[in-house]
């Protein structure tokens, strides 16, 4: 009993570690009049069972590199809005009848990133 709760306890530990891995790199996008890039990278790839598991960073590549969050391809994304000096990022969902719901919303402002010097 022991065993399989150690071994549950690592598999849990490992599935979190992986929304944040960085090891299968997959596209980097332009965005804010290319003073921003948002980097994906495949977390799981779904095959013919169903959409991939993605990662986004957004980073400058030499102030900041931050994680914005985690989806499923085919029923969610992520968008990124500039406006002056923010920058939202809204988690959406796409229901059946194509309809987009926020499910999260996020608000950073650039100056403040490029000053933080945040790397995750």
């Amino acid at each position: 009993m022991k065993t399989l709760v150690l071994i549950l306890s690592i598999f849990l530990c490992s599935c979190n570690y992986l929304r944040k891995s960085k090891l299968h790199y997959r596209s980097t996008r332009y965005i804010c009049n290319d003073s921003l890039y948002v980097e994906q990278f495949l977390v799981f790839n779904g095959g013919v069972y169903g959409g991939s598991t993605i990662s986004d960073f957004l980073t400058d590549s030499v102030n900041f590199r931050i994680y914005v969050g985690t989806y499923i391809d085919d029923i969610e994304n992520i968008s990124f809005e500039c406006r002056q000096d923010s920058i939202c990022i809204d988690k959406i969902s796409v229901e059946k009848s194509d309809t987009f719901q926020a499910i999260d919303t996020k608000v950073y402002s650039i100056k403040a990133l490029k000053t933080g010097h945040t790397f995750h």
